[in-house]
């Protein structure tokens, strides 16, 4: 099996050498030497010794046989160096035989005019007639032997780069072999790999040989344009031009005249579903490309249209296998980075992820990229253009509207599209993206984020095939996002749920310790003490702190029930038209007693009518929870609390001087099993304001929370009216 060094030096060996093995030119080769080779001082140090030893022979022979014609040998030499030293040599032996005849045999034949001197002249015809016959078909011989070494050579060269190709990962370097194959195969001055863009309306250079600077990767040309590399495209078949100023089929290519390039010869390569391009080559000077030129070129454009699609689904299977495997970790930063080294630069030059992060602004996660220069560049262009509701780039709008967008081949106005200022514009020109796939990252239907793939100059150019796969990276990525967060709030639930736990078990047990120590000091003091003695004053005590024990006891053990309906979905309201202003009025007047305690008062400022269906004892509940957390957390100072309406909402305000509550903890305050910031001195289970979201939520209304540390905070509650 062919190893990549191996490939690659025996290609090398083929194209400089020109030396490709068949069985068949072999053994013909053995035969009759391959002339095409022979230096020229070979050649006619042949001539000079043959016509030497024949001219040697003539003479010996002469002096034993007597008379005897010199054409017999002097056609021999012709025979030998025409073999040996090529068609040249054979003619300069004929002259030599020529001008030899003349002056041994034909010229002293002519002081005489006889039978003898007839017959030498016609000799003399026959030896010319035998000898240019002999270098005919020795040239001939010549011609089909080369043309047989020029066909096994090629299908060497087809068979190699074939085999080079299925070895080769790196597709651009499989088109580099390619261009430089046919370069020398061919003897031709230009190669040209012209890459269809994906919406059919550019041509790329892709890859070539002897083109001027920027051509190759950077020159797009108009698939509406003049050119033969669209005109190939539109006939589909290959394309020979003599001589490109006169050619009438499309009008002036402007790539070829401004390389004074002469004649061409173009072949399309095939792809599915659309051809990827055309492969073509060009010559400075005239030249009329044969059959086996276009079968030639026509076998290497087949090959590489099998490796470009096998390439493609080699990759995007390589690619997916190895961002599954860094799907595995519950670890959401980990996760991200492992699948973006996936990533680059197997799919893309450069890859980023941005998640939200809250306050209509999303947060570069995420970032690599091939170019170390160009990394940077995206991380200054995040620093100084976040990607918030002013920006104007690609990524803000598949954020902000949910649906992916790609650009096969970046439009001239994308710069200034893209930028608010011509700082921004000078990054986007240094970054200098080719292509472009932004894919919105959703979690049950709701986009968190997104991710980038982006291809520099001479990089690939993404196919609706591409963006279809990185539809499915994306989804991958959400679903490893989503379970990782999940498996996060798992750990977060069961962690507080042992920890309400722990709080429940002592604040249910603190209750019935303190009623069991009033019930056994009043037994104590019943057996103990005569009926003269009884205290009914310390008895009474004794049992009202019993009654305010178990009355506690009760509302943890309803606040518990309470849950237990909220989280099975059993929790039922029984709606009545009522009065807000009126319960809160009752709630109150009923926890005076308690605020007074604690050294704070109730106002209530604003007493408006204000009629509901809502279930009351509900309502009640939540104006009693939110009224009770005020007065464990005012800090002994006033709450105000104050009624309003508007068109569409009952809206109640309940102000507190207190320790209020850190910024962090605001949003989680009214999360199941979470204790907000309290001193160890507040006693409860912590689920109050949970009971109150989920009742306010029942009756399709919004609680919410402001508040500043040692400040104190504000509890708004709208219900619908």
């Amino acid at each position: 099996m062919y190893t990549r060094a191996r490939l690659e030096n025996t290609l090398c060996k083929n194209i400089m050498r020109n030396k490709f093995k068949n069985p068949f030119t072999e053994r013909l080769g053995k035969a009759v030497p391959f002339v095409s080779r022979r230096s020229s001082f070979f050649r006619y140090g042949l001539v000079f010794v043959v016509c030497l030893a024949s001219v040697f022979l003539f003479l010996g022979t002469k002096a034993v046989l007597g008379t005897l014609s010199p054409f017999l040998f002097l056609l021999g030499a012709v025979l030998i160096t025409a073999w040996y030293g090529g068609l040249r040599a054979g003619i300069a032996t004929l002259i030599f035989g020529i001008f030899f005849s003349l002056e041994v045999n034909i010229v002293p034949a002519m002081t005489r005019i006889d039978g003898s001197a007839l017959r030498n002249f016609f000799q003399f015809l026959l030896f010319i007639f035998e000898s240019v016959l002999v270098l005919f078909l020795i040239y001939r011989r010549n011609k089909s032997y080369e043309s047989m070494q020029d066909q096994a050579a090629k299908q060497s060269l087809i068979a190699t780069v074939g085999a080079f190709s299925l070895e080769e990962d790196n597709i651009s370097l499989v088109m580099d072999r390619i261009v430089k194959s046919i370069t020398k195969a061919l003897n031709v001055d230009s190669v040209a790999l012209f890459e269809l863009s994906p919406d059919e309306k550019f041509l790329r250079v892709r890859s070539g040989m002897g083109w001027k600077r920027g051509v190759v990767g950077g020159k797009l040309i108009d698939l509406k344009a003049e050119s033969q590399a669209s005109y190939t495209l539109g006939v589909y078949k290959p394309v020979i031009v003599n001589n490109l100023s006169e050619e009438k089929r499309f009008g002036s290519d402007e790539l070829l005249t401004s390389h004074a390039l002469v004649s061409s010869l173009s072949v399309v390569v095939p792809g599915n579903p659309r051809p990827y391009g055309v492969l073509s080559i060009h010559t400075n000077s005239r030249r009329e490309f044969t059959k086996d030129d276009v079968n030639f070129l026509l076998s290497l454009s087949n090959v590489l249209a099998a490796t470009i699609d096998r390439n493609d689904t080699q990759e995007e299977a390589g690619v997916m296998a190895d961002v599954n495997s860094k799907l595995i970790s519950l670890d959401p930063q980990k996760t991200l980075s492992e699948v973006i080294s996936a990533l680059v630069p197997g799919f893309a030059d450069v890859c980023e992820i941005y998640l939200n992060g809250g306050s209509d602004r999303a947060n570069l996660i995420e970032i690599k990229s091939i170019s170390k220069e160009k990394e940077r560049l995206f991380r200054e262009m995040n620093e100084k253009y976040p990607l918030n509701n002013t920006s104007k780039r690609l990524t803000a709008k598949v954020l902000h509207t949910g649906k992916a967008s790609y650009y096969s081949v970046i439009p001239e106005s994308f710069v200034k599209d893209s930028s608010i200022d011509e700082e921004q514009e000078q990054i986007f020109e240094k970054i200098n993206f080719l292509s472009k796939i932004v894919i919105p990252v959703k979690i049950r239907n709701k986009t968190i984020g997104t991710i980038t793939f982006g291809s520099f100059s001479n990089g690939r150019l993404y196919t609706k095939r591409n963006f279809i796969f990185a539809q499915q990276i994306a989804g991958r990525i959400a679903v490893a996002i989503d379970n990782a967060t999940l498996y996060q709030e798992a750990r977060s639930a069961i962690q507080a749920r042992d920890e309400f736990l722990s709080i429940a078990s002592h604040e249910l047990k603190t209750p019935l310790t303190s009623m069991l120590l009033q019930l056994q000091t009043v037994l104590r003091s019943i057996k103990s003490q005569s009926l003269a003695n009884f205290s009914i004053e310390k008895t009474m005590v004794s049992l009202e702190s019993t009654i305010a024990q178990s009355k506690r006891l009760s509302r943890l053990v309803n606040d518990l029930l309470n849950i237990s309906l909220i989280t099975t979905g059993r929790l039922e309201l029984e709606r009545e038209k009522i009065d807000l202003s009126k319960i809160v009025s009752d709630v109150t007047t009923r926890l005076e007693d308690q605020a007074m305690k604690s050294g704070s008062s109730v106002v209530f400022i604003n007493k408006p009518k204000v009629i509901g269906n809502w279930d009351p004892i509900r309502i009640e509940q939540v104006v009693t929870n939110l009224v009770t957390n005020a007065i464990k957390y005012g800090n002994g100072k006033p709450i105000t609390i104050d009624l309003t309406t508007d068109k569409k909402y009952a809206v109640l305000n309940v102000l507190d001087h207190g320790i209020g509550i850190p910024k962090d903890q605001q949003e989680k305050i009214f999360d199941r099993f979470h204790r907000g910031a309290v001193n160890s001195s507040i006693k409860g289970l912590g689920v109050g304001l949970y009971l109150i979201s989920e009742i306010v939520k029942a009756h399709h209304g919004k609680i919410s929370v402001k508040s500043t540390p040692k400040e104190g905070s504000v509890f708004t509650l709208q219900l619908p009216l």
